[in-house]
């Protein structure tokens, strides 16, 4: 780094400079005989924003973020002899009252002494016309020094909330549900008055105006609505009226009541200090216990409230609609998430085996779901695979994670820098240093500034390399459950902005803020600059001679780094120039566990996702995952992600038919029957049975759907006959049919009968959940047919897109990602992707193919039973292919 004056603005900052030189001169001579109240404030951030929190009745509103800046302000300034609390003091005070429910009102009334205006006015004058200006030599003369500083008053106050930060980035300060309680703790009043309030009132902005509010004593509300409310304090005193206020935003939630709460010690310790968990668990519908649990680990920082990670969860109804199906939400929190995830991963080992013990007590098999959002992925995966290691039983069947960094996450460098930089004169960004140097920041991110050493670690901190290490010596992943990944960013490899441009920027009085994305601008000297900085003194220049990927704009969770650090600088009161809004967080590569693809590569990150999935390319270890259609905010995930997800917790249910045409669902063996018979089958996402009848009509024959609950089958119009059926993944209800002339008709419950625009005519139509919809034309080829794909829209319009001349096949199913499971002429079973590259699954001759919601792919064989065919199910671990015991047979298969 080094320091240079900036063309475009190199006589402002000579001024700044020579401004700070001086304002350093007169700083150096502050003792009690300058402040004798014990405090001198001259902010270089916001100098004269606290002059306005004086008590008066006309002093605006702050918020909590102001709050702890204006009392940081006065901290800082305060001399050795005088003992205020630090902001992380108050912090922790408030901490203890959010224990009880309570809402703390912190109110900061302090005399101290600070520049006087015309003192500050001549100083400026001098600095911009060189008029004479002498600072006094002598700070023992009191009236000399009358005219230097002057004592005044700030009196403001504001709620406490906990400060929540998704990632790195802090989220909006709320207080959710309507209800409040609030109290003036006395510990929370913080002074060097030595007067006494006669009295204190506050008016809680709820519509019943002002009401008595002792210290210590609480004050309840119920709010009628949500949105900001505005909180105005008084107090009487000897000396008349004090009044300030403060906003605070109300958010609704319809998070439920924990049936359970869990606090547990983990098994792993911090050098002999206990690593403490706990977890809230919801009864999934119908259940009185602990039954089947579905565990969920939160992500960094950790202990976060219960109503944020609840709507977090809940997004498209996901937590509501899994307990309705009959799972029980187990969310697992860290009270310490800054810890390193080796240590947490010991307090998700606790968890696993609380869940053990007390199905085991409800006399009920243990069958687990476990994984995680962001970091509580990757804390599931080493708990998991810690187990397996050492021989404990963990009783998984399915882990999944939701944008968790397998390979690494990103925080923007010259933000690490300016967090850096700043962290003493702003509270925000001082939060932001604490949190980048912790253990698990450490083990997160791919490169990481030092901020003790002043150095870049590229690519990443030791601990980085010691926790991949570790993880990848007992094995890198568990073995026995099936893996589910889920990625915010989209799989189209598109660079979602420019690299290495002007992020934010801003100039003025003695701040200087100038952030640049990765990676960064090549100077004249062919580093590469990240940031240029200033506080006070001339413009700071970080630029390195290392170069970063350009993972900043790589497709993926996204993290609205700069906007929020804009937002943050207009409450200061400036006018900052932002030019990007969100930077990439986890890599798509990243959250997808694409080992074979490294975020140092730029190829590897722009690399296009849905080309690569489920073959050899890649290198996941996921057995089944999906990405977003756009780049989503990281771990927020669209309704058709919800879905997935729902579809890929539930246990399969596979529905046959056997040559008599019977149908049966597995493995219940339950029998639907059916007067007539079917021919063919299809399922819905959301578990509609569809068939194709024995009843001939025009176009084929009759076809059905089930109702579950009348246990009875409808017959559709004579229009609606086909030959083929599907059910749709996307639609609740809606099937695809083919009739005996090549058309494609769209049907649904209500007897509609869409006809689906295509030039090719089709024999077989797979589809699945949100991904493209497969068809099997009537084009001959060596092997069976021509495949085409296309992505629905509703209307049923759509442009069918070829596959390459190489690929043939009779029968078609679709994949969660997008690509085919095809079955040839010969019986052989290939997976297809769009581009036409394929992989062959030799082990079996198959006749038809369905693949389920989780990915799970089926084939009924040429192994002959009575009834049929072996049906087979493909282990996409070991890919082997495994069969059904007898005596299930069936000609047809469709998977839920």
């Amino acid at each position: 780094m080094s320091e240079k004056n900036f063309t475009n603005d190199g006589i402002q900052q000579d001024k700044a400079i020579k401004l700070a030189t001086l304002r350093d001169s007169l700083m150096q001579r502050v003792d009690e005989r300058v402040a004798p109240t014990g405090i001198f404030h001259w902010s270089y951030l916001m100098p004269h924003a606290l002059a306005q929190c004086n008590g008066s009745p006309g002093a605006p509103p702050i918020n909590q973020r102001l709050f702890r800046d204006f009392y940081h302000e006065l901290a800082t300034g305060s001399l050795p002899s005088v003992k205020m609390a630090s902001i992380d003091d108050v912090d922790k005070l408030a901490a203890a009252h959010h224990e009880e429910g309570i809402i703390p009102i912190a109110i900061a009334d302090y005399h101290y002494t600070t520049a006087r205006d015309r003192f500050v006015a001549s100083l400026l004058r001098h600095v911009d016309e060189d008029t004479p200006f002498e600072i006094p030599s002598d700070v023992s003369d009191a009236e000399a020094m009358k005219d230097v500083v002057e004592e005044r008053h700030a009196f403001f106050a504001s709620a406490i909330l906990k400060q929540i930060f998704l990632g790195f980035t802090p989220e909006p300060v709320k207080h959710y549900g309507l209800d409040a309680r609030f109290k003036i703790p006395t510990d929370c009043y913080f002074t060097n008055s030595k007067r006494e309030f006669m009295e204190l009132e506050i008016d809680l902005d709820d519509g019943t105006g002002w009401r008595p509010l002792p210290l210590d004593k609480e004050v309840t509300t119920s709010y009628a609505s949500t949105g900001t409310k505005q909180i105005s304090l008084r107090g009487q005193t000897d000396k008349g009226e004090l009044s300030t206020s403060f906003i605070l935003e109300v958010h609704g939630t319809k998070t439920p009541n924990p049936n359970e709460i869990w606090v547990f010690n983990g098994i792993f310790d911090d050098d002999g200090r206990k690593v403490v968990g706990h977890a809230w668990v919801f009864y999934g519908t119908g259940h009185d216990k602990l039954t089947a649990p579905v565990l969920i680990a939160e992500g960094f920082p950790g202990n976060y409230p219960l109503e944020y990670l609840w709507e977090k969860l809940n997004a498209h109804n996901l937590a509501e609609n899994l307990r309705a199906s009959g799972k029980d939400i187990v969310i697992v929190g860290f009270n310490e998430g800054t810890l390193g995830m080796e240590l947490n991963a010991g307090v998700m080992i606790a968890a696993i085996n609380t869940s053990i013990s007390k199905l085991q007590t409800n006399k009920t098999s243990p069958h687990l779901i476990v994984g995680g959002a962001s970091m509580g992925g990757v804390v599931a995966r080493y708990a998991l695979t810690y187990m397996e290691k050492n021989n404990m039983p963990h009783y998984t069947e399915k882990y999944f994670s939701i944008d968790s960094p397998h390979t690494g996450a990103y925080v923007p460098l010259s933000v690490q820098l300016f967090a850096d930089y700043f962290a003493r004169h702003s509270t925000g960004a001082n939060d932001v240093k604490i949190l980048l140097q912790t253990r698990a920041a450490q083990e997160l991110l791919l490169f990481w500034w030092d901020s003790i050493n002043k150095q870049l670690n590229n690519p990443q901190s030791p601990r980085r390399t010691a926790f991949v290490d570790d993880l990848n010596a007992l094995g890198g992943y568990p073995k026995l459950p099936k893996k589910i990944g889920v990625a915010s960013g989209a799989g189209d490899g598109k660079e979602i902005m420019d690299n290495g441009i002007q992020a934010l920027y801003y100039s003025g009085g003695c701040v200087g803020v100038d952030l640049r994305t990765a990676p960064g601008s090549s100077d004249d000297n062919n580093d590469w600059l990240f940031a240029r900085l200033a506080a006070g003194t001339k413009w700071e220049y970080f630029d390195f001679s290392d170069t970063l990927s350009c993972i900043e704009s790589a497709p993926g969770g996204q993290a609205p780094t700069y906007k929020k650090l804009a937002n943050d600088l207009k409450t200061s009161g400036y006018d900052p120039s932002v030019f990007v809004n969100s930077n990439c967080f986890i890599p798509t590569i990243s959250a997808l566990a694409m080992e074979a693809l490294s975020p140092a590569n730029n190829s590897d990150l722009l690399f296009e996702i849905r080309k690569l999935l489920n073959s050899s390319n890649g290198g996941t270890w996921f057995d089944t995952y999906a990405y977003s259609s756009m780049n989503l905010q990281h771990i927020d995930i669209e309704d058709t992600l919800a879905a997935w997800i729902y579809g890929n917790f539930q246990n399969q249910t596979v529905f046959v038919v056997n040559d008599q045409g019977q149908v049966f669902s597995l493995p219940d063996g339950e029998h639907l029957p059916y007067d007539g018979g079917a021919t063919d089958i299809g399922v819905t996402s959301h578990g509609i049975i569809w068939i194709v009848s024995n009843k001939p009509c025009p176009g084929g024959y009759i076809t059905c759907w089930y109702d579950r609950d009348s246990k009875q089958w409808h017959e559709l119009p004579k229009t609606a006959g086909a030959i083929s059926i599907v059910g749709l993944g996307s639609q609740s209800s809606y099937a695809l049919a083919v009739n005996s002339n090549g058309k494609m008709l769209l049907l649904d419950q209500e007897n509609h009968v869409t006809p689906v625009k295509s030039a090719h005519k089709a024999q077989d139509v797979g589809s699945n959940w949100n991904s493209p919809t497969w068809i099997i034309s009537n084009e001959q080829r060596n092997r069976g047919f021509a495949p085409y794909w296309a992505q629905m829209h509703n209307p049923p319009t759509s442009e069918w897109h070829p596959v390459s001349e190489s690929a043939a096949g009779t029968r078609v199913s679709v994949l969660p990602n997008g690509s085919a499971m095809m079955v040839n002429s010969a019986g052989a079973v290939w997976l297809v992707n769009q581009d036409g590259t394929g992989v062959h699954y030799p082990g079996v001759v198959a006749s038809d193919i369905s693949v389920g919601r989780d990915g799970t792919v089926w084939v009924i064989s040429d192994k002959q039973r009575p009834g049929g065919y072996a049906p087979c199910w493909l282990d996409w671990t070991t890919k082997q292919w495994n069969e059904l015991p007898a005596p299930v047979a069936a000609i047809r298969i469709a998977v839920l």
